[in-house]
């Protein structure tokens, strides 16, 4: 299907061919499909004095707003980590195995909750949802507050990063829903990329605050010069000092860590009570025509999902990709250690890596939205640039056929969160098309549920005594040739899109803007 632009103004694309995008999906509906979706046929299409008036409202770059703000958020608190995994290391006595853990315990409580949060996003709505995520990343945050005693402190660590994970099925997969809700389809992939691709800032941040919050742990005190001449006394109170300034030096980096939970902590309050006191569930009118009609109900739209095979080849895709990528991210600072490279210089590496995927994210979630209709070519390209990308990371790091340098280390990461974040937005929307009228926030939950397995995996298997990470990067490239040909056998279709195609087509073309 061509652009929304050039559908309108396309004199041969007839109601006929609505009429065919719909039967695509009618069976997903069911039997009782006329009693709870209006059909895209002549006998079913409301009349002029029947249908809803379409509008779309200012306040919606507010709502996406704070959402964005409390995904960034999110995503910076669970990411706190790894950017300071040396200083961790050295105040709590943690290892790799430690920091793959605290990683992983945000994505066991998206699998423990996904599908509760679900059914919460379809029953309760957006205010609700995104209240309760809030709460839960309050709670997590104020958990990592107490003390930094071991091993009371490991333990409160982790149950923070825990409930911080608990508000992340509804973060992860409210996007979609969020841009249904509230923006016309002339925005919609672009509402998606900002609901979900501003925590990439706040992960880029974490890389640059964490670093520069916590002092990279320095070397041991060396004593140089001619010692033949002090008796076996002075050589103890030499000691002595050193391990004093030791001592000093771990409880100043305890100190920093803690001040960084403290700002966490005040964040997430802040976005809290800003929810608290404004944020609706949905617009007095609604914004598109699909926007208006029912969706399937939570049992149907599961059932709907199951025997949907173009979806799981999409959602299978998204899960592969960007789960491995994805951890892979996670541990770059222990990737890239026997190069010498600091935790400061890979927090860095991050930082830019992550705000040049978010910038990229904008550009193709705008392209997404002119050329609606086009997203499967949009993914094979860019999983062909994720394979290329990661086959120069591993000639550079794993065979050394490709000097390494910190140029080479800037550029592959930040060309892996190009095609990561620039692929998020139209994983999403490509999906929601597949499997409309099921309700978005069930689709979506099930897609990032599949992305969080695949991201626990690769998290998990660094736990295990002397595997390391190199594998990782291997497997990374290995995930990437595997998508690419089911990316290339799924069947597009845009039923949502030609709904409201339809739509704006009898409306000539044009939705009412209010003013608040």
């Amino acid at each position: 299907m061509a652009d929304v632009k050039g559908v309108l103004k396309a004199g041969d694309q007839t109601f006929d061919h609505q009429c065919q995008q719909y039967e695509e999906i009618r069976p997903l509906l069911g039997e009782d499909s006329r009693h709870n979706y209006a059909t895209i046929n002549a006998d079913s299409v409301p009349t002029t004095t029947d249908k809803p008036q379409c509008r779309v409202y200012k306040r919606r770059w507010y709502i996406v707003g704070i959402f964005a703000l409390l995904g960034s958020i999110h995503c910076a608190i669970g990411n706190t980590w790894g950017p300071i995994a040396d200083s961790a290391g050295k105040v709590l006595g943690w290892t790799d195995s430690n920091i793959a853990l605290v990683n992983n315990c945000g994505c066991f409580s998206y699998v423990l909750l996904a599908i509760p949060c679900s059914w919460l996003m379809d029953v309760k709505g957006l205010r609700t949802s995104v209240l309760l995520a809030a709460f839960f990343m309050l709670l997590g945050t104020g958990m990592r507050c107490f003390t930094l005693e071991e091993p009371v402190a490991t333990w409160l660590i982790y149950l923070g990063q825990f409930l911080n994970g608990c508000g992340a099925p509804v973060l992860m997969a409210a996007p979609p829903l969020i841009s249904a809700t509230w923006f016309p389809p002339k925005q919609r992939t672009t509402a998606t990329a900002i609901a979900g691709l501003l925590g990439n800032v706040g992960c880029a941040l974490s890389y640059v605050i964490g670093p520069l919050a916590v002092s990279q742990p320095g070397e041991p005190t060396n004593h140089t010069g001619n010692y033949s001449d002090i008796d076996i006394s002075s050589l103890v109170e030499i000691t002595e000092i050193s391990h004093a300034n030791n001592t000093d030096i771990k409880s100043m980096e305890a100190e920093q860590i803690m001040r960084l939970m403290y700002i966490e902590f005040g964040l997430t309050a802040v976005l809290f009570l800003a929810i608290l006191v404004y944020y609706p569930a949905c617009p007095p009118s609604p914004p598109s025509l699909s926007a208006s009609i029912s969706r399937l109900n939570f049992t149907s739209g599961v059932k709907g999902l199951l025997t949907n095979g173009s979806f799981w080849l999409v959602c299978l895709s998204y899960g592969m990709v960007q789960g491995s990528i994805g951890g892979w991210g996670n541990i770059l600072d222990v990737n890239v250690s026997p190069y010498n490279v600091t935790q400061v210089q890979a927090g860095w590496v991050g930082f830019y890596g992550n705000l040049i995927g978010c910038a990229f994210s904008f550009v193709f979630a705008r392209l997404g939205d002119y050329f609606a209709g086009h997203f499967k070519l949009m993914l094979v390209l860019l999983a062909v640039l994720q394979a290329a990308t990661m086959l120069w990371f591993i000639l550079m790091v794993n065979v050394s056929l490709i000097p390494f340098s910190m140029a080479s280390l800037y550029t592959t990461f930040a060309l892996t969160q190009v095609c990561l974040s620039g692929s998020g937005p139209i994983y999403y929307e490509m999906s929601v098309e597949l499997t409309y009228p099921v309700a978005e926030g069930i689709t979506t939950i099930v897609l990032t549920l599949v992305y969080y397995i695949f991201c626990l995996l690769v998290l998990l298997l660094p736990m295990v005594p002397a595997l390391g990470v190199a594998w990782l990067n291997w497997a990374t490239l290995g995930t990437t040739f595997v998508v690419l040909p089911m990316l290339c056998c799924f069947r597009e279709r845009y039923g949502r899109l030609s709904i409201d195609v339809a739509g704006v087509k009898e409306q000539g073309g044009t939705t009412d803007t209010v003013n608040s």
